[in-house]
């Protein structure tokens, strides 16, 4: 593993890139980065540019704006169906 340092996730699934990483990768506070799957069980990150997410989202904003969906619903939603899971994890 090229550079390879153990992390831990925290309680919320959060991790900490090691700085020689951040540095490396010339990653800062705000930062948007992409994560995914690549094979199985190992996941790749990437710096993205904020301005690639913006493009990629604006579709969905734009239909949410259209169905008259504010981003207060959407975050009402996220909240409800967070309890959801919870309740059925329980």
């Amino acid at each position: 593993m090229k550079n390879g340092k153990m992390v831990r996730v925290s309680s919320k699934g959060q991790v900490v890139l090691p700085k020689h990483l951040r540095e490396a990768m010339g990653i800062k506070e705000g930062d948007y980065l992409a994560v995914a799957e690549v094979a199985d069980g190992v996941v790749g990150l990437a710096k993205t540019r904020s301005d690639l997410f913006d493009a990629i989202a604006e579709p969905f904003r734009r239909e949410a704006a259209e169905q008259g969906i504010t981003p207060d619903d959407i975050m009402k939603t996220i909240k409800s169906m967070r309890k959801e899971r919870q309740s059925n994890a329980a």
